[in-house]
C-alpha cells in the first residue's frame, strides 16, 4: 500500500526532528487551500491527547517538521479547512518511534 505521505528519517528516533511531507492524498483535489496534520504521540491513540499543525506549501507538496518528544507511536493525519480528513479511514497512520540508545 502507498502511504500518501512520505518521511524523514525513515527509522525515526525519539529525539529526532521528523520532517513529513503530504504529497499523493485524497485532500490534493488541485484546489486551493490549507492541510493540516493531526498527531499524537503515545502506544495507542487517544483522542483528547492529539495536536494539530497548520502545513507549509512547498511544490505542490504540503510540509510539517516534528519534534519527536518520545518513543512508542506517532499517529498522523491530515484535514483541510473544510474538516476533510486523509485518515486512514479512521484509523490514524501511526509511525514507530524507536529509543534513543
Amino acid at each position: 500500500m502507498q502511504l500518501p505521505f512520505k518521511f524523514y528519517p525513515q527509522q525515526p528516533v525519539a529525539g529526532d526532528k521528523l520532517i513529513i511531507t503530504y504529497n499523493n492524498g485524497i485532500l490534493l483535489d488541485g484546489l486551493e487551500k490549507d492541510i493540516y496534520l493531526k498527531f499524537g504521540f503515545g502506544n495507542e491513540f487517544v483522542e483528547g491527547k492529539t495536536y494539530e499543525i497548520k502545513m507549509v506549501k512547498k511544490n505542490g507538496e504540503y510540509i510539517a517538521v516534528l519534534p519527536l518528544i518520545k518513543s512508542g507511536f506517532l499517529f498522523i493525519a491530515f484535514k483541510d479547512k473544510f474538516e476533510n480528513f486523509d485518515d486512514n479511514n479512521g484509523n490514524f497512520y501511526k509511525i514507530s518511534i524507536k529509543t534513543k540508545e
